[in-house]
């Protein structure tokens, strides 16, 4: 009897952490408002295929490091495309890591993004060659939210091209 107790207490422990860690993952996000989730169109620009919630963008050049935030709203079909993200950078001293995104549906159901984003070269010529972090979210609708974040750490003496060339593609 003993061990039918411990078994169960386990996958009572087991359960209480798979709970916790969704739950820590899904805050991990910031919350979406109820004027978010209503937003059908914007006023200033009728007919929009989609309009930026929310960017936060994050740069800590003693450490060697930047991240962005974005939250996208798809109000028509055309708006669908945003769920195909391209992050331009300069491979020589930067990388794009810690991708991570979802697409939330107007009723409130979360699909994370699991993909794996692949890198390809956007622009190749005398002396430079720009490459791109492209992936794309999961399962978009009219009406879907989408979230996705990434971080550029940089090499110690890579600060002077960070906050020249690549600064530019970057922020648009």
């Amino acid at each position: 009897m003993s061990n039918a107790r411990a078994s169960s207490r386990l996958l009572l422990g087991i359960a209480l952490l798979i709970s916790l860690v969704s739950a820590c993952a899904a805050a991990d996000w910031p919350p979406i408002t109820p004027e978010e989730q209503a937003l059908k169109d914007v006023k200033e620009q009728p007919g929009a295929p989609a309009v930026i919630l929310e960017r936060q963008e994050i740069a800590d050049d003693l450490n060697n490091y930047h991240s962005t935030y974005k939250r996208i709203k798809v109000l028509t079909d055309a708006g669908r495309k945003e769920a195909d993200v391209e992050l331009p950078y300069n491979r020589n001293g930067f990388s794009i890591s810690e991708i991570s995104g979802r697409t939330v549906h107007p009723d409130g159901t979360v699909i994370p993004f699991e993909g794996k984003p692949f890198d390809k070269v956007l622009i190749r010529g005398r002396g430079i060659r720009i490459h791109v972090k492209a992936f794309t979210l999961p399962d978009v609708q009219v009406g879907s939210i989408l979230d996705y974040r990434y971080s550029l750490p940089t090499a110690t003496n890579s600060f002077l091209l960070l906050s020249g060339s690549c600064r530019m593609t970057c922020s648009s």
